[in-house]
């Protein structure tokens, strides 16, 4: 079954790298053979498929991404919502950047697919965050809200390194931000690995850098993307992430690459 749990009955997954007093966390092996394998499938149908409409309620939205609430009540069908729940009792059994009560407070995870290809910008440096455009008294303004914890979950090795720095965007004005503090004192980096994760606390500025071209980050291509899914963990769920339901894969798909029993 998919469970994290695989990890802990081998031996505790390993931790690489603490930085900036417990904002960042890196593990490598996160998830069983199989589970891992079943997302590798789903992300593989997920690209490949045409994806539902949105709803009317989301045709003014920049992007949609989906949830996966945090409940014990059904297991989860689709195998990204599996890993969502598999990150989940890691992030339970204190292994991210959360204190024990904000780790209880998480509501439900919100995921996306990330392909890169050969002509593909890296991500851009940014911050994870929930805007919504508010009617005022002073007309509209905007409402900006972070996740309780992001995280990156690497399917390939290809690709740059995702740069992780101890900065916060801080608003001094209406429509006009700054990173606190101006210059970085910590920065991390985690370079793409198969079936690693990264966790971070969802206010930090992070973003991909270009790719080495070595071994430990070759460079993207079409036959072979960077290719990632990233889950933020809030404490309510984000007004972008209503997408419909994503395509399930073949019921056999996982089967087939699920290792024979001993």
């Amino acid at each position: 079954r998919e469970v994290a749990e695989w990890r802990q009955q081998r031996r505790q997954p390993s931790r690489l790298q603490v930085h900036m007093q417990r904002e960042v966390a890196v593990y490598r092996d996160v998830l069983h053979p199989s589970l891992l394998a079943a997302v590798v499938q789903a992300v593989n149908v997920y690209l490949d498929s045409e994806q539902p409409p949105l709803p009317d309620s989301m045709h003014t939205t920049l992007c949609a991404t989906h949830w996966a609430p945090l409940t014990d009540e059904e297991p989860a069908a689709h195998p990204i919502e599996q890993l969502v729940a598999a990150l989940y009792r890691l992030i339970r059994r204190g292994a991210s950047p959360l204190h024990a009560d904000e780790a209880a407070g998480l509501a439900g995870g919100e995921w996306w697919v990330q392909e890169q290809a050969l002509d593909d910008c890296p991500k851009e440096f940014h911050t994870d965050q929930d805007l919504c455009l508010l009617p005022g008294r002073d007309g509209v303004q905007s409402s900006v809200a972070h996740p309780a914890l992001s995280s990156v979950f690497c399917l390939d090795g290809i690709g740059g390194a995702t740069a992780v720095f101890a900065q916060r965007r801080c608003v001094v004005a209406r429509g006009v931000s700054t990173l606190e503090p101006p210059l970085p004192p910590h920065a991390a980096l985690a370079f793409p690995t198969p079936n690693q994760l990264l966790l971070f606390r969802g206010d930090l500025l992070h973003g991909v850098l270009q790719p080495l071209g070595t071994a430990r980050g070759p460079r993207p291509t079409d036959e072979a993307p960077r290719r990632t899914v990233l889950v933020n963990f809030w404490n309510g769920r984000p007004s972008a992430a209503h997408a419909p339901a994503p395509p399930l894969p073949p019921p056999h798909a996982a089967d087939e690459r699920r290792p024979a029993s001993p």
